[in-house]
């Protein structure tokens, strides 16, 4: 049957003009070659394929593997609907608990310079410099607890304390106090 149907395509070529028979020929050729290159290209790797097709049915579905050969991962797909809304809660807050912070420092220094504004006037020698300090230590002591309790909840989820921790709070700290030196520097 295959043979008459490549019979007729055949004779359907033959009453092709010239020209177009030859485009004909070349492209089945290329497809041809092209078939081949892929073929040698998939022989070459099958013993890869053969691995991730392991991996791929050794992979819980349901929280159940599906051959017992190697250890599957636990869980599934179920666990990570349950855990993906609180793991995004973290990266969330990891991300707003320092901007608040920033935000909160950066603002309550400038108005606190606005507000005491009567006190450098009228107090010699008051160095205005340590009023927007202040503003940001009361500022940090505030995220120090939200810092705190985020920490409490990091624990509990990754069962381990990141000891990056300290020193990108005292990098925030520092980069707060010296932004606000700067712009006070910058309005005086």
């Amino acid at each position: 049957m295959v043979a008459k149907l490549l019979e007729k395509a055949f004779d359907e070529a033959a009453k092709l003009s010239e020209e177009e028979q030859r485009e004909l020929a070349e492209w089945i050729l290329a497809e041809l070659d092209a078939e081949n290159r892929w073929g040698r290209t998939f022989s070459a790797s099958q013993g890869e394929l053969a691995e991730m097709a392991d991996e791929a049915l050794d992979r819980p579905r349901g929280g159940v593997a599906q051959r017992s050969g190697r250890p599957a991962l636990v869980g599934g797909a179920n666990h990570m609907r349950r855990v993906l809304p609180f793991l995004l809660f973290l990266f969330i807050l990891a991300g707003l608990l320092p901007w608040q912070f920033f935000s909160q420092g950066v603002l309550s220094s400038m108005a606190s310079i606005t507000s005491n504004s009567n006190l450098v006037k009228k107090a010699v020698g008051f160095p205005s410099e340590l009023l927007p300090i202040v503003a940001i230590i009361s500022n940090f002591i505030s995220h120090l607890i939200g810092m705190g309790l985020f920490m409490v909840v990091y624990v509990a989820f990754e069962k381990q304390l990141p000891l990056y921790a300290p020193v990108i709070l005292i990098y925030l700290f520092m980069v707060s106090v010296f932004s606000v030196v700067a712009v006070l520097a910058m309005d005086t």
